[in-house]
């Protein structure tokens, strides 16, 4: 979530599947009418509408390589619509991925939240009702870590299954997260390398020898050694008789590094 380019990729891919909006052909008007309200209105949180939640979710899923959707049935009279069924979106997080174990009842085991039957059919999600992060606050601070099932016929689970088994999802790059987090250290250690180069502009070399009032050859007196001004944009500067000037000359950059960079991304 916090590396720029994979994050970028996972919105790419939000933009070139959903886009605005993956929009229903509805032929009926009176079934258009109502889609069209109800959509204004589908987000059970109030924030989005369907097409928001939808990019959001095309966002997420290459992310986080999951996420779900609850069903939310609502009293008549609540929605403007008239259809009285909102959508709960979630992240995975909802889905403890630790909570493994026996089912209440004995005859089954849950695994990583997910209840499977005899013949291995998905039944039951067992739940937080707030996400870890945001339960403080709610009031509801002795039961928040306390998962709850929910019939699988009201809930979503959205993934991209990698085994035939499989009872969770992947986040799509995982495989390259050490990748991912070595190209980030180059990257810095690339920059830190250019911004210490560019804090010099150049040097003062001072003379070795210098002419003694003898005739001789002797050493300069520190005392006599002249003060230099900054170099500094748009400024000429006087340089003192018998000195010289040289200007930094900062190493280049690799010249495999954009190459190596692109074949990496």
């Amino acid at each position: 979530a916090n590396a720029p380019n994979y994050r970028n990729a996972c919105r790419k891919i939000a933009d070139n599947v959903v886009g605005y909006g993956i929009k229903p052909i509805i032929k009926d008007p009176i079934l258009r009418d109502l889609f069209a309200k109800w959509e204004k209105e589908a987000d059970a949180r109030g924030r989005q509408n369907f097409f928001g939640l939808m990019y959001t979710a095309g966002h997420t899923l290459p992310r986080d390589g999951e996420f779900l959707v609850r069903f939310r049935e609502r009293k008549p009279g609540d929605m403007e619509s008239g259809i009285d069924f909102q959508l709960q979106c979630m992240e995975a997080d909802h889905l403890p991925l630790d909570y493994t174990k026996q089912s209440p009842d004995g005859g089954r085991w849950i695994v990583s939240g997910v209840e499977r039957d005899a013949i291995d059919r998905v039944i039951r999600y067992w739940l937080y009702d707030y996400h870890p992060k945001d339960w403080r606050g709610t009031g509801q601070a002795k039961d928040a870590f306390t998962p709850k099932p929910v019939s699988a016929e009201q809930v979503l689970h959205v993934y991209m299954p990698e085994r035939f088994g499989d009872s969770r999802g992947y986040p799509w790059a995982s495989s390259a997260l050490n990748i991912v987090e070595s190209l980030r250290t180059y990257d810095e250690a690339e920059l830190e390398r250019k911004k210490g180069q560019s804090m010099f502009g150049g040097f003062f070399k001072k003379p070795r020898l210098a002419v003694a009032d003898d005739g001789g050859v002797g050493e300069e007196e520190d005392g006599d050694a002249p003060e230099f001004q900054p170099l500094e944009p748009n400024t000429w500067v006087q340089v003192p008789e018998d000195w010289d000037v040289e200007l930094a000359q900062p190493t280049a950059t690799d010249n495999n590094y954009e190459a190596y960079r692109r074949e990496n991304l």
